[in-house]
C-alpha cells in the first residue's frame, strides 16, 4: 500500500473531475520539552473521493496497530467521520523524538523498516538547532507536483485555489520570530496556503525562534508558590 504517492495522484484528479469536491488537509503538532509530543493529522474529502481512500487505508489493519509503538511511532487514534457529503480522515499519534516524527509516513505502518519509506512520501521534515539561547525550529512542505505554473491549466489552478490546507505547531516555548501567524500567548503557530500555491511551489519553508528559558526559570516553574 503506498498510500501518500496514490492520494496524491487520487487528490490531484478528483479536482479535475469532481469540481463540487471539498479537499481539506490539516495538520497539528504539540511538542513536549524534549521534543518529543504529539501529532493529529486530519484529511477531509468528498464522499465520492472517500471511496477510492477507503481503498487505500485499510482501516481493519489500522485499528489492530492501536497504541503499539514502532520505531519510536505510537498510533494513538484513527477515526473514519462521515458529515452529510464530507468525509474525514482522522490520525492521532505520538512521536519520541523529532527524527522519529520526520521518518512518519502514511505508509509507516506497512513497512519493515524506515529506511523503506520513500523520502517524497514523509509528510514532516522538521530541523531544529540550538543556539545562544535559542531554538530554531523549521519545516519543509514538499508537496509541489508542478514545475512550473504553465503546466496546470487555467481552471485547475483557480479550483485549487480555493482550497486551504492549515498546518500548526505549539511549543514548550515562547516564540519570538516566525514567518506564520503566532498565538496570543506565543506559544502556538499558525501557516496556512491554498492548494494552488501548494501544488506549484517547492520546499515552502515554515520557520520559528524560540526562547529558551534559562536554568532557573525551568526550576521555578516546579516550585509552587503561595
Amino acid at each position: 500500500m503506498k498510500v501518500v504517492k496514490n492520494i496524491k495522484k487520487l487528490l490531484l484528479a478528483s479536482l479535475v473531475l469532481l469540481f463540487s469536491s471539498c479537499i481539506s488537509y490539516k495538520d497539528s503538532i504539540s511538542f513536549n520539552d524534549n521534543f518529543s509530543g504529539d501529532v493529529k493529522i486530519e484529511l477531509t474529502v468528498s464522499s465520492i473521493l472517500a471511496r477510492q481512500l477507503d481503498r487505500e487505508f485499510d482501516l481493519d489493519k489500522l485499528s489492530r496497530q492501536l497504541n503499539k509503538e514502532k520505531y519510536g511511532i505510537i498510533l494513538k487514534g484513527f477515526n473514519r467521520v462521515q458529515t452529510g457529503k464530507l468525509v474525514s480522515y482522522i490520525f492521532k499519534i505520538h512521536f519520541r523524538s523529532i527524527k522519529d516524527l520526520n521518518n512518519f509516513s502514511l505508509d509507516y505502518f506497512d513497512i519493515e523498516s524506515p529506511q523503506d519509506i520513500v523520502s517524497n512520501s514523509k509528510l514532516f521534515n522538521i530541523s531544529l538547532e540550538e543556539n545562544d539561547g535559542k531554538i530554531y525550529w523549521s519545516r519543509i512542505l514538499k508537496i509541489s507536483q508542478y514545475k512550473n505554473k504553465g503546466d496546470i491549466p487555467e481552471f485547475l489552478s483557480v479550483l485549487l485555489s480555493n482550497y486551504i490546507w492549515e498546518y500548526k505547531a505549539k511549543f514548550p516555548y515562547q516564540v519570538i520570530r516566525t514567518n506564520g501567524l503566532v498565538s496570543e500567548d506565543r506559544k502556538s503557530v499558525t501557516w496556512k496556503f491554498d492548494l494552488y500555491t501548494l501544488t506549484i511551489t517547492d520546499n515552502i519553508k515554515l520557520e520559528a525562534v524560540l526562547k529558551k528559558p534559562s536554568f532557573w526559570n525551568r526550576i521555578l516553574r516546579f516550585i509552587p508558590f503561595k
